[in-house]
């Protein structure tokens, strides 16, 4: 079932060809990897915006054309190796990129990033931003 652009529900099939459809997939996985948690879920309500533009057939709105310009500005970042294995469906193996936000130095439970005493008490704003900091610094050294 779906909603029409006019409102009326229906029931629809669409096929899609399933290469395409891995491309995208490993593309968000990809995303996930890269962006930070604030700009992934921006990345999907800019998604959704851009296809519910296309879906209605407003092709030429300057919306959709300057969404497209912040989906390729955020798509500079998202470069890498998705490996995966087609059987009974899609599943993700791995995943690489040179600018993954991802740091085992700092998530690794023997040697991660834990504050000490009195960063404790104040450490929340450094450990909350460091999502933050580490795409910035992966970023900047490109």
């Amino acid at each position: 079932m779906e909603n029409r652009v006019v409102g009326f529900k229906s029931r629809e099939v669409y096929e899609a060809p399933p290469a395409a459809l891995t491309l995208i997939e490993v593309h968000r996985d990809l995303e996930k990897l890269v962006y930070t948690p604030l700009e992934y879920r921006f990345k999907k309500i800019v998604d959704q915006a851009w296809t519910d533009l296309v879906y209605g057939g407003l092709w030429h709105e300057p919306l959709r054309e300057e969404l497209e310009g912040l989906i390729k500005a955020m798509n500079k970042w998202v470069s890498g190796v998705v490996k995966v294995k087609v059987f009974g469906g899609l599943t993700i193996l791995g995943r690489e990129s040179p600018y993954a936000s991802y740091s085992k130095d700092l998530v690794d439970y023997v040697s991660g990033w834990y504050p000490s005493e009195e960063e404790a008490r104040g450490g929340f704003i450094k450990m909350h931003v460091l999502h933050s900091l580490t795409a910035y610094r992966v970023r900047h050294r490109a």
